[in-house]
């Protein structure tokens, strides 16, 4: 009787061993494919070492500078860790992304919507079809002849989430910050 026990516990075993390795090289796979298809992303951007698309995190802090979004905010991810407050900003550091994504297909001249949702559902094939597909970056900062420039993102004006770090080797991107506007000048005192 104890010996089926034990010998079930040993197929078990090797069966979670089976999977363990079978993850393991689906999440490498995952990241090799992810780290060549934004670097293809990053070349057509103009950025001027693309090598970074290897570098965990990094890679994602720049796709959502590249979106005109803080890629601070993107550093969030690391306190999903933490219960409650975690899955919420968690959720904040989706909705970043998500963002990101749509102002990212503005840009190579994807219709935004459609694929946004392409991104959120299979990320891994947004980022090959945007990779190897035929369109080219397309900013304020330079328009593409025949194509309309891409328009400011909405949070332009709101300082904590638009873009306002300067990384050398990553093109500007054209959109200024605009300010609040400025309080009319005072009226001069009564004579």
């Amino acid at each position: 009787m104890y010996d089926d026990y034990y010998s079930y516990s040993a197929g078990a075993a090797a069966l979670y061993l089976g999977f363990a390795i079978f993850y393991i090289i689906l999440a490498v796979a995952i990241y090799v494919l992810s780290a060549i298809f934004l670097k293809k992303i990053f070349e057509k951007a103009g950025v001027a070492n693309p090598n970074v698309a290897w570098i965990p995190i990094y890679n994602v802090m720049l796709l959502i500078k590249l979106g005109d979004l803080n890629p601070l905010l993107y550093l969030g991810v690391l306190l999903v860790w933490i219960p409650v407050i975690g899955q919420l900003v968690g959720l904040a550091v989706a909705v970043v992304f998500v963002l990101a994504a749509y102002r990212v297909n503005l840009k190579l001249q994807k219709d935004p919507i459609p694929f946004t949702i392409f991104a959120v559902l299979l990320s891994i094939v947004w980022l090959g079809v945007l990779a190897f597909g035929k369109g080219q970056w397309n900013t304020a900062s330079k328009p593409l002849a025949g194509v309309a420039p891409v328009p400011t993102p909405p949070w332009s004006n709101i300082a904590f989430f638009m873009d306002q770090t300067n990384w050398g080797g990553v093109p500007y991107q054209g959109y200024p910050v605009t300010s609040a506007p400025a309080a009319p000048p005072a009226a001069p005192p009564a004579a």
